[in-house]
């Protein structure tokens, strides 16, 4: 019988060069630290190596709208320890977008990456239009990008929204044995989690009526 080969969805030939659109949404005050949280991504071209280095990177740049290739962009290895996107190496642009978003301490700048990743399943789940998404043409397109993704971003949600929201906190205390509040730690009964599935109603209720 003729072995099936399973197709491995981290094989050479899914390796891509993706370009990066992040910001630091890190507090170093805190154990919280995310110096490149990523905003948007966009597929730039197929990455030929196995190991990541700076030629080879920027060979990727030439596939880049021409206003992102004139940018200068800086090798650089990221530090696992702190979260950095692309340990292993990254072109990086940082400033001069003119863009501010709203982040963990505050506002920040933004900033670009060209590294390399993978084209399998989990990113095919967090970029539902990844075949289909063009890297803007120039800078005041980016800009509008972000401006308009912002927009949605602070709109308030629907009604429709707030109730897949709170259908799933409710599917949350019914599949849950016990939780931990003001109280300390609350075996949740069938009265508990009654009382606690009215409670979180009203809140829903105060908090997006009108």
């Amino acid at each position: 019988m003729e072995e099936i080969q399973e197709e491995n969805e981290y094989s050479d030939d899914k390796k891509k060069i993706t370009l990066e659109l992040v910001y630091d949404d890190s507090d170093s005050m805190t154990d919280y630290y995310a110096p490149d949280r990523t905003y948007e991504t966009w597929l730039v071209c197929s990455y030929k190596g196995k190991r990541i280095t700076e030629p080879r990177l920027r060979e990727g740049i030439k596939s880049l709208p021409a206003w992102l290739q004139k940018l200068n962009w800086t090798w650089q290895k990221g530090e696992p320890y702190s979260m950095s996107h692309h340990p292993k190496g990254q072109l990086r642009f940082d400033g001069g977008l003119d863009i501010r978003v709203k982040a963990y301490g505050g506002n920040s700048g933004m900033s670009l990456i060209l590294g390399v990743g993978y084209l399998n399943g989990l990113f095919k789940a967090n970029h539902k239009d990844w075949d289909t998404k063009e890297i803007p043409g120039n800078l005041e397109a980016l800009q509008n990008f972000v401006a308009d993704k912002e927009k949605e971003r602070n709109r308030p949600p629907t009604v429709e929204q707030q109730e897949r929201a709170l259908q799933g906190h409710i599917r949350d205390i019914q599949n849950s044995h016990a939780v931990i509040d003001g109280r300390g730690l609350v075996v949740l009964t069938p009265e508990e989690k009654e009382k606690q599935i009215q409670e979180l109603k009203e809140k829903f209720a105060q908090r997006y009526i009108n």
